[in-house]
């Protein structure tokens, strides 16, 4: 990795730069190599033991080593700006090769130089037009700023938009400010975006870029260098393709920066993308995510929603509450533990529901679940205040709180009082022969999870957002005590920013509501005739209906919104989503399902479509049975994803047999075709299994309560992945041996990978150690 010290700079300004170089084994002979670009110069003598060609504008370090025990090496190095042309973009480029790396590996910095600066001044009162430069026009409305102004713009630009070029135009605004009535900005495209890429499904989109600088210390040298990273937020802006004038609202200023992107809504051209599914090695699974796309939020609070596949799930035949079929999930935020109804027999004709549940709370968030384990010396059930912390040791601050009219979870703990004044739900309890029930509600918990950032994610806030299991009593169980409830599942509910938000007004950067389908009496019954009485379990089913999110602050606090739909099948499944800004649809995905059975779902497609009836071609997916005499009805796995461009990628599957009664199917080969003729093959190995047994290192400890879940497979301790081509696969390009933890306290990191290139079939080149940082 190349890091330059500044982002931008004038004609004449020397520029400091380092380039980092790690290793995960010995190397030597390796020679890193910076090719510098027109308009940048190399300072004579400020890279140490470089040799620099003008000739071909490359600064070379040669006969470097990397040790067993030291594996990162970095140079500096300096350049002085001499381009002609401001502003401009400029690319370097560096290349480590070794001898015994079969492939030298190539990154890229672009550093942005020159400026160009422009200014007016802008009466409070009046407002005004203001001419800043051949491509920017600024209509200020009169009393959308605070006072008289002095307005100013540094403007810099690349070279127009291609198949290539990301992006093509920045510009700094200032002084930043947030204005009484937003401000219109136009700009003229016409040469960053030419007339040919307008015809198509390209279309420049703006973007606020909010800098942050950091320092980057390199640890043996102590010297520092700083690197400039930037926040992205979305600037609602339109776009005319016969002039190239973009017309944007800025409610505020800042740094604004053009992006090439496709059009909502329109196809984008086929590519090679890790979206077309993968392959867990640890697990041995396939793996596949369609994301949703939303807008995004510049500290990260929009949803991340995805409907993701593994076919690890689909050996258990699992699936979640939006029944999509074995192996397939949509992930919502959640916090929850195992909860099981038991039978307790009071003689032959004399039994009862009583309700197990375990302490062994999961959070699920940001794709991730952790263990929590308890920060609270003691802590009891029913405890006000208890506080966890992940059992892996994330810097993640989870807190356990008690709605009541007494207990806040606030002071030290919580300094921000976030109670939820709404009241939880009544639950109904039977007992008896099946005439007398009463209810009552219990106090209800809810959870507030703190992330390193700040952002404070709370659970469970209200009826709707909870689930709860509760017992059933039967003759000769005494009324009173009442019968405890037990909350099982606890969603998101908000988000809260410190910064931004405030809970007393009930301002928040995101809502989560939920739809709740209350359910009634099982139809179970309880003990022997003639006396026995309705079970009921009150597992109410909960869906995720609206997510509503945005800067509180704002005019419009809650602009952007993702919907659900459903159809009544298997309950409720999931069959539709919608993005809407300022209540206007801007995205929407559309599932087909089918179904073998009432219970076993499939997902067959998913289409995402713009504002209109305009939209992609469909993800198609296709199961089978993955051995000889299975029934369609077992058709869980899945073997193909199509992309709908003629790409595709193909699994297939072998059932592992060894030390487990239960069906495992492990990813044996994946097969990527780009749609135009190339495919290319991988092939998995495994050893050294590890079953969620008691004594083994991957034993968990968390099936206290579900016993049966004891014996499945967790991992392996190493795979081997093949890449090949030719016809039938008959050559091997590469070969790349993984070693993992199976330690339950570091389950399935990756601690070694060795990576072998081939210079032709069977001819086996050097172990290629080196990587760039």
């Amino acid at each position: 990795m190349t890091v330059v010290s500044e982002g931008y700079a004038r004609k004449g300004v020397v520029l400091d730069a380092r380039v980092w170089v790690s290793t995960s084994e010995a190397v030597s002979n390796a020679v890193i190599t910076i090719t510098l670009p027109e308009g940048l110069d190399y300072v004579r003598g400020s890279g140490t033991n470089g040799k620099y060609d003008n000739a071909t504008r490359t600064l070379v370090w040669d006969k470097l080593g990397f040790g067993t025990g030291k594996r990162e090496k970095s140079q500096a190095f300096s350049v002085q700006v001499v381009a002609n042309s401001l502003p401009a973009l400029l690319t370097l480029t560096t290349t480590i090769a070794a001898p015994s790396v079969s492939q030298p590996a190539t990154s890229t910095s672009v550093v942005q130089v020159g400026a160009e600066y422009q200014s007016a001044v802008i009466k409070k009162d009046k407002g005004g037009r203001a001419k800043l430069s051949s491509r920017i026009t600024l209509e200020v409305p009169p009393n959308a700023l605070n006072a008289d102004q002095q307005i100013t713009v540094t403007e810099f630009a690349g070279q127009p938009f291609d198949e290539q070029q990301q992006g093509g135009w920045r510009a700094e605004f200032g002084p930043e400010q947030v204005f009484n009535t937003p401000l219109t900005l136009t700009l003229d495209l016409s040469d960053v975006v030419p007339l040919e890429m307008r015809s198509g499904n390209l279309q420049p989109a703006l973007y606020y870029y909010i800098p942050i600088t950091e320092p980057i210390t390199e640890t043996t040298t102590q010297t520092s260098t700083t690197t400039i990273q930037y926040r992205r937020e979305p600037v609602a802006a339109s776009f005319d393709r016969q002039t190239g004038m973009m017309v944007a609202t800025l409610p505020h200023f800042s740094v604004l920066t053009l992006e090439k992107v496709f059009a909502v809504g329109q196809p984008e051209p086929w590519k090679l993308s890790s979206n077309l599914g993968g392959v867990s090695l640890f697990r041995g699974a396939s793996n596949y995510s369609y994301p949703i796309a939303v807008p995004p939020m510049q500290d990260g609070v929009q949803p991340n929603l995805a409907l993701a596949y593994s076919s690890a799930g689909a050996d258990s035949g699992a699936e979640d509450d939006y029944h999509l079929g074995p192996g397939w999930s949509f992930d919502v935020p959640n916090i929850h533990r195992g909860v099981v109804a038991g039978i307790r027999y009071h003689g032959p004709s004399d039994k009862s529901f009583e309700k197990n549940q375990d302490g062994d709370y999961k959070l699920s968030l940001g794709g991730a679940t952790y263990n929590l384990i308890t920060k609270t010396a003691n802590a009891q059930e029913n405890d006000p205040i208890v506080e966890y912390v992940p059992e892996n040791n994330s810097a993640i601050r989870v807190v356990r709180c008690m709605t009541s009219n007494t207990v806040r979870c606030e002071g030290l703990l919580i300094p921000k009082y976030l109670e939820t004044s709404e009241v939880g739900p009544q639950f109904p309890e039977i007992y008896g022969c099946g005439t007398s029930s009463r209810s009552y509600t219990p106090v209800q918990p809810y959870w507030q999870v703190w992330m390193p950032n700040g952002i404070r994610y709370l659970f469970g806030l209200d009826a709707a957002s909870t689930r709860f299991v509760t017992g059933r009593r039967q003759s000769g169980d005494a009324p009173a005590p009442p019968l405890e409830s037990v909350y099982q599942k606890w969603m998101l509910a908000r988000v809260y920013a410190p910064w931004r938000d405030d809970a007393d007004q009930s301002k928040w950067s995101a809502s989560y509501n939920y739809t709740e389908v209350r359910k009634g009496a099982d139809g179970e019954r309880v003990g022997e005739a003639p006396c026995r009485a309705s079970g009921y379990d009150a597992d109410d089913k909960t869906y995720l209906s609206t997510i509503t999110y945005g800067n509180s602050r704002s005019s419009k606090p809650n602009i952007y919104q993702v919907g659900f739909s459903y159809i009544d099948v298997n309950g409720k499944q999931l069959n539709g989503i919608t993005v809407s800004v300022d209540n206007q649809i801007v995205r929407s995905y559309q599932l087909t399902t089918a179904t073998y059975w009432s219970w076993n779902a499939h997902i067959l497609s998913i289409t995402e479509k713009g504002t209109g009836a305009e939209g992609l071609p469909a993800t198609t997916f296709e199961y089978a049975p993955v051995q000889t005499g299975m029934t369609a009805d077992n058709a869980r796995w899945l073997t193909k994803v199509n992309n709908g461009y003629g790409g595709s990628v193909a699994y297939g599957y072998w059932k592992n047999d060894t030390g487990d009664v239960r069906q495992h199917y492990l990813v044996n080969s994946q097969t990527i075709g780009d749609g135009i003729g190339v495919t290319s093959t991988k092939t998995f190995e495994y050893s050294g299994a590890c079953y969620n047994n008691v004594g083994q290192p991957c034993h968990g400890g968390h099936d206290t309560l579900f016993a049966d879940s004891r014996g499945g497979i967790v991992g392996y301790a190493s795979a081997t992945e093949k890449q090949w081509s030719g016809a039938n696969n008959s050559t091997l390009l590469q070969q790349v041996d993984h070693d993992f933890s199976i330690d339950n306290k570091s389950i399935g990191q990756e601690t070694k990978t060795k990576l072998a290139g081939y210079i032709g079939p069977g001819t086996a080149g050097g172990w290629a150690m080196l990587r760039a940082s």
